[in-house]
């Protein structure tokens, strides 16, 4: 392949890539302010290694960008822009594994946008014809990705275009002086190139109790100010399951987690000035949320006895059993477990209409003595 020996000098060796929107194009000096201004906002540092670049530091990654594509083995970059415009608008890159002669079996994506380019599509658009100059012209085997946890816009591209997220990989890179997390994912050659799981829209939603309005919305790493002790037995509620002060932001990032693969959604429950008071969630333990999934919830001491656990998790049933058209979650069944000895749990379920369907004795064992626990369930049909 033409690209190996180097017969044909930067720029012209790049191929150019483009659908009926987007192109992607050799680097050029032109490029070079733009992709300071894209360096240098505030979402792309979260979200990258580098701190703040300067021309020259473009200038210096110009020549490497050249100098990758004359290697006798590539490190593909392009620049992007749409058909009808040049304008520098992001990078996309595929950093080799190893090549093998002229193949490279493996690579893993990277990108980035300027803030103008943003929320228009182009980078799946990209990211798309360079997955599959990946897997033709280089006869690629499989092409990883991998973000810092939390990435949410990243992660939205990848999933779009087919590829599966395996894991979350704690304290894998160093930002500044910081270890982060990093969700990596995939896509192999042969597989679909659209989305695998669903991703869960997440209403805030007002709910109105006898103490006043709460409302149910997204966890912000500021709640971990109004997080409280948990004060009842241990058999009530995995203590996993009770937000953690030490541990906090992780926690958030799990529940983040379920959202964006489809298994489960998990509001915080805060009240009229906007404080955190405990949660409620529906969630399946088995893959995506499908025909039925199962409901949970906790309110932290000081928010007890005020309805709220009531009023916030009927809102949750409402939104779990609303129709997919309509913006839920098109769930059939709903369950739930608690403990024998729970009463203000059961309680709960049974002012939301669940029916006991089984028993199972003796699940913990405690100085007092052996509880059993209880399962439950509530049918869209019965409500």
């Amino acid at each position: 392949m033409g690209w190996f020996t180097a017969q044909v000098p930067f720029p012209d060796l790049v191929p150019e890539l483009r659908d009926d929107v987007v192109r992607l194009r050799a680097h050029n000096t032109g490029d070079l302010a733009r992709m300071v201004e894209e360096a240098g906002d505030a979402q792309t540092l979260a979200q990258m290694t580098v701190g703040q670049s300067t021309l020259a530091d473009m200038a210096t990654y110009l020549e490497v960008v050249r100098e990758g594509w004359e290697s006798q083995h590539p490190h593909p970059r392009w620049a992007i822009c749409t058909l009808d415009d040049d304008t520098y608008l992001g990078t996309i890159v595929l950093r080799p594994h190893a090549w093998v002669g002229a193949r490279l079996p493996a690579a893993t994506v990277s990108y980035s946008l300027h803030p103008e380019a943003r929320g228009r599509g182009l980078m799946t658009r990209a990211l798309r014809l360079a997955s599959a100059h990946f897997f033709g012209a280089y006869s690629g085997e499989r092409l990883h990705w991998a973000a810092f946890r939390g990435n949410e816009a990243s992660w939205r591209v990848a999933r779009a275009c087919g590829f599966t997220m395996h894991a979350t990989i704690p304290q894998t890179t160093l930002q500044g002086e910081r270890l982060r997390d990093d969700w990596v994912a995939s896509l192999g050659r042969d597989e679909p190139t659209t989305p695998k799981t669903p991703w869960l829209a997440f209403p805030e939603i007002s709910v109105d109790t006898a103490h006043g309005p709460v409302l149910l919305r997204d966890w912000r790493p500021s709640d971990v100010d109004a997080l409280e002790p948990a004060n009842h037995p241990e058999h009530y509620l995995p203590m996993t399951a009770i937000p953690p002060v030490d541990f906090f932001e992780t926690w958030r990032m799990t529940r983040l987690e379920h959202r964006i693969l489809g298994t489960g959604l998990s509001w915080c429950i805060a009240n009229a000035e906007d404080r955190a008071m405990g949660y409620v969630t529906v969630f399946s333990r088995g893959g995506p949320i499908g025909d039925y999934a199962e409901l949970g919830y906790y309110v932290f001491p000081s928010a007890r006895g005020r309805g709220v656990v009531t009023a916030a998790a009927q809102a949750a049933v409402a939104h779990a059993f609303g129709s997919i058209e309509a913006g839920g979650l098109g769930v059939r069944r709903l369950v739930a477990m608690t403990t024998a000895d729970n009463e203000a749990s059961n309680r709960t379920l049974t002012t939301l209409g669940f029916t006991q369907f089984g028993r199972e004795r003796e699940v913990d064992v405690l100085p007092s003595g052996p509880v059993d626990l209880i399962h439950w369930d509530l049918l869209a049909k019965d409500r």
